[in-house]
């Protein structure tokens, strides 16, 4: 029977203090005189022993046997003190606990420099479906993924949507920014260029060629309705009156490229 692995190794840079203190807490887990669910021993530092319990209620069933499945070593250079996250003495890394680790301690530590993990999906015989990779983006304040199966799965899906013609639907992550052509073929316009950003604070803006959500000079103004069960509703009008709207695109009938 095969196996397949996941290997994976990145460096997360930390004080000397701090690289210790990640040291300990995986020394912890792993110790088996210790039931991290219980009380923290007299013998043991309470911050440990409490950042230990919650990273194992973060793994959850990844944890068991005192395992976490990823090797932590303290290490340093001319320059830094880091910690070593990887498959070492594992046979495969469990590296989403890897990573949802790092994310805690830049989190414990205040640290504002992001920290990016790649792993490989390998496998023992030449499995179709069995190789591929993945990679975090880790700050203090969240955790961005990706996958190759992922990336494959989209691809697929862009594929068949421009095949069949309909709308293409788009994800907008925070802050993102997109350009897009927007094609409404009852319009006597046959399209127009637009840029779509988001972010947590302002919600979605849609800009159109020329026109802006605010009244400019050159005759245009564009009021962008409620962003609601995925569709956009945009009105453009290009007497700076909300009289008849010279453009009217919904993304249920526009189609959307990149």
């Amino acid at each position: 029977m095969a196996n397949s692995h996941t290997l994976g190794s990145f460096t997360v840079s930390l004080s000397d203090s701090e690289a210790s203190f990640a040291e300990g807490v995986i020394e912890l887990l792993e110790n088996e005189n210790y039931d991290i669910s219980g009380d923290a021993p007299a013998d043991i530092d309470l911050s440990t022993w409490e950042f230990a319990q919650q990273l194992a209620e973060q793994l959850g069933d990844e944890y068991e046997d005192h395992e976490v499945r990823f090797s932590c070593e303290a290490k340093e250079d001319a320059k830094t003190h880091y910690i070593l996250l990887s498959h070492s003495n594992c046979e495969s890394i469990n590296f989403d606990g890897a990573v949802i680790f790092t994310q805690m301690l830049l989190e414990r530590f205040n640290i504002d420099k992001p920290v990016m993990a790649e792993c490989a999906f390998t496998c023992e015989k030449a499995r179709p479906g069995e190789f591929g990779g993945g990679a975090a983006f880790i700050t203090k304040s969240g955790i961005k993924w990706h996958g190759t199966a992922v990336w494959l799965r989209d691809a697929l899906n862009d594929y068949e949507q421009e095949k069949s013609g309909k709308p293409k639907q788009i994800t907008l992550t925070e802050h993102a920014q997109l350009d897009v052509t927007l094609f409404d073929e009852e319009s006597e316009v046959n399209s127009i260029k637009a840029q779509i950003t988001y972010s947590p604070v302002a919600g979605i803006a849609i800009s159109v060629d020329g026109y802006t959500d605010t009244t400019n000079t050159e005759g245009g103004e564009v009021i962008i309705a409620d962003y609601f069960g995925g569709n956009f509703d945009v009105r453009v009008y290009g007497d700076n009156t909300i009289a008849e709207p010279t453009h009217h695109i919904t993304f249920e009938e526009a189609k959307i490229r990149k």
